[in-house]
């Protein structure tokens, strides 16, 4: 059901509402998109929505739980990699671009990475490859070399820990929650500064319905996701875009 959910239309970015627990971004989005959210009468704690389908959850990797051993930490990345299949093996740029969801650590001031910042997250990788070439090395270390491979390794465990690592239909790689499967849907939606991962809701009519046209466009939220090119609504501006009418319970 829906928590503390007031609706205002026209705020300033920066005003969000809670749904399910999660914050939504409702305010003008960085694409231009103002809220669009619209409040309804009913009394079954759903909401309406407008969103686009961008993408699908085709392989979901295995949850990495951290202690502080270092060949479990390669051979997790190691299988992350694989997720497109052996053939089909995910960059590690683009792997750890969505581990660190596309966010610096070595600047006073956090911002996208850009391909110069690699530099310090190959930094980082090298390091953690260089112990597990030393014969008595099992665990990473209490003291790191620098700060900011220190402010890496930091950001990787910890959300490394809190999420997993996903590839998608179209070859993308994200990072979303632990309660993801394979089979969730990437929306694009209004209002939303990051995509949002829905679950088809089950239609619940009398033996032998049809589902309506309404039940169609119902999804359970699941959360959200990082996924490359999709955020802050890229996937979706285009002047001819159009947008499916979604109720989320």
């Amino acid at each position: 059901m829906t928590t503390g959910i007031t609706f205002h239309h026209g705020y300033a970015t920066g005003v969000y509402e809670y749904y399910l627990g999660l914050e939504l971004y409702i305010g003008n989005a960085p694409n231009g998109h103002r809220f669009d959210f619209q409040p309804t009468d009913r009394d079954d704690g759903s909401l309406d929505i407008e969103g686009l389908e961008i993408d699908l959850f085709s392989a979901v990797g295995n949850d990495f739980e951290d202690s502080g051993n270092v060949h479990e930490l390669i051979s997790q990345v190691k299988e992350w990699e694989k997720l497109r299949g052996p053939k089909k093996a995910l960059a590690p740029h683009a792997l750890f671009r969505a581990v660190f969801l596309d966010i610096t650590h070595h600047l006073p001031e956090e911002r996208r990475i850009l391909p110069e910042d690699f530099h310090f997250i190959e930094g980082w990788w090298h390091w953690i490859e260089s112990l597990e070439k030393r014969t008595n090395a099992t665990d990473v270390p209490r003291t790191f070399p620098t700060k900011e491979i220190r402010n890496y390794h930091v950001a990787f465990t910890h959300n490394a820990t809190n999420g997993t690592v996903f590839a998608s239909s179209q070859g993308m790689t994200g990072m979303s929650l632990r309660t993801i499967r394979e089979g969730n849907r990437v929306f694009v939606v209004k209002g939303s500064s990051a995509p949002l991962i829905l679950r088809p809701r089950s239609h619940k009519g009398s033996p032998g319905d049809l589902p309506t046209h309404e039940s169609q466009n119902d999804y359970l939220l699941v959360g959200r996701c990082y996924l490359g090119g999709t955020m802050d609504g890229e996937a979706a501006v285009t002047p001819d875009t159009k947008w499916q009418h979604l109720r989320l319970w």
